[in-house]
């Protein structure tokens, strides 16, 4: 369980409840923990008490500044120990990350761990045998969105995930 407080900036994929929602629900610890099936901008962000009205502003600010993104999750891909649907283009949300970060450069995304982002929508995380999850998926895929939004969530003392804060795209 994580850090009671702490937050993530996420775009919302509900058009992919459908198809992955289950697979998550039994698959994903993030989805048992209240996560929806999302694209991750920013995690972690700052603790749910740094998030005051200067930086509600400059979040509203730099995602207004954004476009929505029109996307297809085209195909099931795999990080080590992670299933996960790609988005095509994917450099909207690459640029939508390397921007907060650019503004709150003490967050790096996933805390400097990785090299590259690589935008995807999380499935399966362990190191179970996800083949026949990956063949249902790709007859389903694939899957039109438009992301309009992006959420900022907060892990509860209860170890859940909720929504705190909705910025529009482009708004």
């Amino acid at each position: 369980m994580g850090v009671s407080g702490e937050t993530c900036l996420i775009v919302p994929v509900p058009a992919a409840e459908a198809a992955v929602g289950g697979h998550r629900g039994r698959l994903d610890p993030s989805a048992a923990d209240g996560a929806p099936a999302h694209i991750t901008v920013l995690s972690p962000f700052l603790h749910v008490d740094s998030v005051g009205p200067a930086e509600r502003a400059r979040l509203r600010e730099l995602f207004a500044a954004a476009d929505p993104v029109q996307f297809l999750l085209t195909h099931v891909e795999r990080f080590p120990g992670v299933l996960f649907l790609a988005p095509e283009p994917r450099e909207p949300f690459v640029s939508l990350t390397r921007e907060v970060w650019r503004r709150w450069p003490e967050c790096p995304p996933y805390e400097g761990v990785y090299d590259e982002v690589i935008p995807h929508l999380t499935v399966a995380v362990g190191s179970g045998e996800f083949a026949e999850v990956e063949r249902e998926l790709a007859l389903l895929l694939p899957i039109a969105v438009t992301a309009e939004e992006v959420w900022l969530i907060v892990r509860g003392q209860d170890g859940r995930w909720a929504r705190e804060l909705t910025f529009p795209l482009g708004a």
